[in-house]
């Protein structure tokens, strides 16, 4: 099997069991069916999945700075004024969007916090296997995201070597 084999393996276990199997939990113990609507999601259904929401941001947000890096590096190697101007606008949009983002995400977990205190203590009970649960497919899928690394590497690797070798 590839190295590039392995980390689409990998990836897809790594992003399955992360967020499809913590996701399938709160659907699992906190939609019900009602009459109205069609399903009902419970509060605690609502913090577990603004929790998630937490979670993915901070895997995501990695990607937010390695574009940010991506523009610096252009913007030093650019010798064009007008391609700069152009970049540190993109640059400048992407600082602002930030600053609003991180600010927002400061608030959260004490949004989060409050919530949770004022639905009380009876919720909470039932919310500890849960969250067991939970814990328990992010660290499977963990394991899947060290393994995916390494293989990663070595799929690049191979591919830069394959392009040398042709060039000869």
């Amino acid at each position: 099997m590839t190295h590039k084999t392995k980390y689409l393996i990998y990836s897809i276990l790594d992003f399955g069991l992360t967020f499809g199997g913590t996701a399938g939990v709160i659907v699992y113990n906190y939609i019900t069916p009602t009459n109205s609507f069609g399903f009902k999601l419970t509060f605690t259904g609502i913090v577990l999945v603004i929790a998630l929401l937490l979670f993915a941001k901070s895997t995501f947000e990695k990607q937010y700075q390695n574009k940010i890096n991506a523009l610096l590096q252009q913007l030093a190697s650019a010798t064009d004024e007008n391609v700069k101007s152009e970049i540190n606008k993109r640059i400048e949009h992407h600082k602002t969007s930030n600053y609003i983002y991180q600010r927002l995400m400061a608030l959260m977990p004490f949004v989060i916090l409050y919530i949770v205190s004022w639905f009380g203590s009876q919720s909470l009970s039932s919310l500890q296997g849960t969250v067991g649960l939970i814990l328990m497919s992010l660290g499977a899928g963990s394991v899947f995201n060290v393994l995916k690394k390494p293989e990663y590497e070595k799929s690049q690797l191979e591919k830069i070597t394959k392009k040398v070798n042709k060039g000869r």
